[in-house]
């Protein structure tokens, strides 16, 4: 094995074009899970989650949301949109109603993000909202305090 990881005269032994520097870049991946639990019913926040038009109301990082469908399906996508121009694509993977759990794709530029979401009933009758984030460390960590604040939001009467 070269020292480049590939065996001499290998693709990985490649140099290089002319003018332009080998760079390696590494990206550490994160799973961070965010939860909030309030008293709005779980019907009413379930509601709130899969219809994107709502989605401002309870998440001050979006101002708008351009979606193709008014109820999240699998297969939706759209853009969101928030402060300063900042915009991302997402594409909703998958949908189960009955579970009450979604999931979504989105991505800004090159900046990719996984999240998984849930509504769900505590033994005391409130409402707990989470999301799963996956994705690079740093935007997994920068994006979960907004997502904090935004479920609280969403699970508040």
């Amino acid at each position: 094995m070269g020292a480049r990881g590939g065996t001499a005269g290998g693709p990985c032994a490649a140099a290089a074009p002319r003018g332009l520097a080998a760079t390696a870049v590494l990206v550490v991946t994160a799973r961070v899970v965010v939860r909030a639990t309030g008293w709005a019913r779980a019907d009413e926040v379930w509601d709130r989650f899969v219809r994107p038009g709502r989605w401002p109301e309870w998440s001050p990082q979006i101002r708008r949301v351009d979606s193709d469908t008014e109820v999240i399906v699998a297969g939706a996508a759209g853009r969101v949109c928030g402060p300063a121009g900042a915009a991302a694509s997402f594409i909703v993977v998958d949908v189960d109603p009955r579970a009450r759990t979604w999931s979504w794709r989105v991505r800004a530029g090159r900046l990719r993000l996984h999240a998984d979401h849930e509504v769900a009933v505590t033994r005391d009758g409130r409402t707990v909202a989470q999301v799963t984030l996956t994705g690079p460390w740093l935007v997994v960590t920068c994006y979960s305090l907004p997502a904090r604040l935004a479920l609280h939001r969403l699970v508040r009467h």
